[in-house]
């Protein structure tokens, strides 16, 4: 099936799924607000529909990715050819030669003591590009590149700090009183991801395996994987980057409690959905997008607003699902809010509110002793992240 069938066969079934959906969703909403019965027929009805949107809106982001897909690999420059030489043959059959005269060339030593050698450049770049394009909150949160050292500080001005004032005359250098008291530093440290795929000796010999690709493949998704699931729920005292999702349940965000299931009726939903967005500060609400699970997505889709309007825009080509305006990301690492204590959604600006960090280079250690007679290939990178500005962020917990 071609790609332009694919996404015209998606867009006709969302489109029609929706309709129906609208119209099962309306008797729905009708019977909850006189009190009446409600045909459990159409409830299964309305959750296969939420079944074949969800399955459509795979689709078409599918299409989208497929249609955008960026060059897996950069060809790079001479002597990136030469590290990647030297560096596969390191992989397949563990000469060290050539990456220790490379390196040796570069003076490489600021990561030298972790061990191993570093992975071409092209490798890592086409790693990160695909990890960027692929990965939820690789897109949204402000990521910086760690040149050197293991940690960044963020230097926050609190509480006015420096003075603006207008007029030459009442300029004034400020004390250092001044500047000790508003400036509050947030110390982000880098933190170490390692994964460890193995494959045997006579794959890596026979050329079966196309070593680049398969590396690259491995690294991406355990590496999407490992870093969505700890910028929502990375603990700092287990080592990993802070969490957003826990940062809500301990302290610093703001969080609106529901009684064990979400609210249907017009006016409940409107304040709820409206009590998350006005506890933002406005300067935050430009960039602010809402993170949810599939439960929380289906629920938005079903409610109207006291006017009678969906607050739900249904997805169209190339463009996003909206909820009241602003961007809406499903993703199945969100807590489903059945239990309590559960946060299944939350509002806020990730690109101002949270920042990540990286350091480029990943470093590989060949290792054809601990697994035989698998060759382990315990692949080494450094990601950090914190929440800098809470009252970026709202969300939404069962009570």
């Amino acid at each position: 099936m071609s790609i332009e069938h694919t996404l015209q066969h998606a867009l006709t079934e969302l489109g029609q799924a929706f309709e129906t959906f609208k119209e099962v969703n309306d008797e729905r909403l009708k019977a909850l607000e006189l009190k009446l019965p409600f045909d459990g027929l159409h409830e299964d009805k309305l959750q296969r529909l939420h079944q074949v949107m969800d399955q459509a809106h795979s689709t078409l982001t599918q299409v989208h990715n497929t249609i955008n897909q960026r060059p897996c690999f950069n060809p790079g420059t001479t002597q990136d050819f030469q590290h990647k030489s030297a560096f596969l043959s390191y992989v397949q059959n563990g000469n060290t030669d050539g990456l220790r005269r490379i390196e040796h060339k570069a003076l490489n030593h600021v990561t030298d003591s972790e061990g191993g050698f570093l992975m071409p450049q092209s490798m890592v770049e086409a790693l990160y590009s695909n990890l960027i394009q692929d990965s939820l909150l690789r897109k949204l949160p402000s990521m910086v590149e760690v040149k050197k050292g293991r940690a960044m500080d963020v230097i926050l001005d609190e509480n006015g700090g420096i003075p603006v004032v207008w007029g030459e005359d009442k300029l004034r250098a400020p004390s250092q009183e001044d500047i000790s008291s508003a400036l509050k530093k947030i110390h982000i440290p880098l933190c170490t991801l390692s994964q460890r795929p193995k494959v045997t000796q006579a794959l890596l010999e026979e050329g079966i395996v196309n070593v680049e690709s398969w590396l690259l493949e491995e690294a991406r998704l355990k590496m999407m994987d490992a870093e969505n699931q700890a910028f929502l729920y990375g603990d700092p005292n287990q080592h990993q980057p802070e969490g957003v999702v826990l940062k809500a349940k301990n302290d610093g965000l703001f969080k609106y409690n529901f009684e064990g299931e979400f609210p249907t009726l017009a006016d409940a939903a409107d304040k709820l959905l409206f009590t998350l967005i006005t506890k933002i500060p406005s300067y935050f609400l430009r960039d602010s997008v809402w993170i949810g699970s599939k439960e929380a997505m289906h629920w938005a889709r079903s409610i109207k607003t006291s006017q009678g309007y969906l607050f739900w825009v249904p997805t169209k080509l190339q463009e996003k699902p909206v909820l009241m305006g602003y961007e809406f990301f499903v993703t199945d690492l969100m807590e489903k809010g059945t239990k309590a204590g559960e946060i299944p959604l939350i509002f806020g600006s990730f690109k101002r509110g949270y920042q990540g960090i990286y350091r480029q280079g990943i470093r590989l250690i060949r290792d054809p002793f601990t697994y035989k007679p698998h060759v382990e290939l315990y692949m080494m990178a450094h990601v950090g992240g914190a929440v800098i500005h809470p009252q970026a962020f709202s969300a939404l917990q069962n009570a």
